[in-house]
């Protein structure tokens, strides 16, 4: 014959643990059951105190949770620190440079507009009007090819450094805002 269970808690520290009782058979069972969940709440909580702490340094990583689907692994903070570094370091080197080249592209047109208007004869002026605005658009298209190109080339540098800290970059791949 099965002898029932009966579930208690048992406070361990601050927490609340499920104890699993086996009743006794025996008229006394309630009496029983009482004097060994008071025996074993103090073996508990001296025992949980000392489960919770190892259970949080022994923590083993298995590629399958309990539902099949695959778990995730610990993230290395330092080394995924130092590729977003490295990635956001070539961004801003990458941004300067292009505001440095679209403000010479403006002070450059500023100059060549300045210079065409001074001109007397009305087709010379035309055509140096638009050599200037010809030559700023060139300059802007130039500037802002550079820095598309310095920005993929940091985004697939901390792809490849993200890969080898075995890190996924979900969180990562938003890049809104990024371009100019």
């Amino acid at each position: 014959m099965r002898s029932p269970r009966l579930l208690s808690l048992v406070l361990a520290g601050s927490l609340l643990v499920p104890m699993l009782v086996l009743a006794d058979s025996s008229s006394s069972s309630s009496s029983s059951v009482s004097s060994s969940s008071s025996s074993v709440s103090s073996s508990a909580s001296s025992s949980s105190s000392s489960v919770s702490s190892s259970s949080s340094s022994k923590r083993s990583y298995s590629s399958r949770d309990d539902h099949g689907r695959r778990k995730q692994q610990p993230v290395v903070t330092g080394c995924i620190q130092t590729a977003v570094d490295a990635r956001e370091e070539s961004v801003l080197t990458a941004v300067n440079a292009y505001t440095t080249s679209i403000i010479s592209a403006f002070q450059t047109k500023k100059t060549a507009l300045h210079a065409a208007w001074s001109i007397a004869d009305s087709s010379q002026r035309k055509a140096a009007v638009k050599t200037a605005w010809t030559a700023f658009a060139q300059s802007k298209k130039a500037a802002k090819a550079t820095y598309k190109t310095a920005r993929q080339t940091a985004w697939s540098n901390f792809q490849k450094a993200a890969k080898q800290c075995k890190e996924s970059m979900s969180d990562e791949m938003y890049r809104a805002n990024e371009d100019l």
